[in-house]
């Protein structure tokens, strides 16, 4: 293994989530249920950023032909033999994606730009492989202005630490301009909580936008 491909290895390892115990997981999937309805099945979707395969099944019940990618290989290894019917590959998505141009219908890409250097580049790269009119489907973690606060005043440190994997902080705002940048149209943007009622009116959880190409 090369000093880069180690290094992206342990990069996943210190970032690697379980998406399905995070609070806002149900949430996100009742919202993948509108976006896109099951019974309204899609030609070709792709995942970028697919970590533990959390959200691959739900994906693959909307298509025939499901493409998901990481960044680990060990990753992309263990999802190959636990879902033989998807096409897995092991993609930086801070590269230029291994697929043609105009190529999907659909593109779901879950708390992975937090992670980036260049999400710009990233979302170029989505718009790209999308079909004309495709549908982008972005998820990542809230920032505003509460959260903000009580970070500044209770979790600065640990939130800003050299060795957190989160590198990008979104607002609703900052995200939505940075997806219309990229070329997309449409854009609908939401976020959910945790179903804490008190907690999500102030801090939610997720932003979750939606836009066409």
């Amino acid at each position: 293994m090369s000093n880069k491909s180690a290094c992206k290895e342990e990069y996943w390892k210190i970032s690697n989530r379980d998406g399905a115990t995070q609070g806002g997981f149900k949430n996100i999937i009742r919202w993948l249920d509108r976006e896109l309805p099951p019974e309204q099945p899609l030609d070709h979707i792709l995942e970028a950023g697919c970590d533990g395969a959390v959200f691959t099944p739900h994906l693959a019940r909307r298509t025939g032909h499901l493409r998901a990618c990481d960044i680990s290989s060990i990753r992309i290894a263990a999802n190959c033999k636990a879902h033989p019917d998807v096409s897995f590959f092991v993609q930086d998505l801070g590269d230029s994606i291994a697929a043609e141009s105009k190529t999907f219908d659909a593109l779901w890409c879950s708390e992975e730009l937090a992670h980036l250097r260049d999400p710009a580049y990233a979302l170029t790269e989505f718009f790209r492989v999308l079909k004309p009119g495709g549908k982008l489907l972005l998820t990542v973690p809230y920032h505003g202005l509460f959260k903000n606060i009580r970070i500044a005043l209770f979790g600065w440190n640990a939130h800003f630490a050299a060795d957190n994997p989160q590198i990008r902080f979104f607002t609703v705002n900052m995200l939505a301009q940075l997806v219309k940048k990229a070329g997309f149209r449409n854009i609908r943007v939401e976020t959910c909580g945790r179903n804490k009622p008190l907690r999500d009116l102030f801090v939610p959880a997720h932003i979750l936008l939606s836009a066409k190409k």
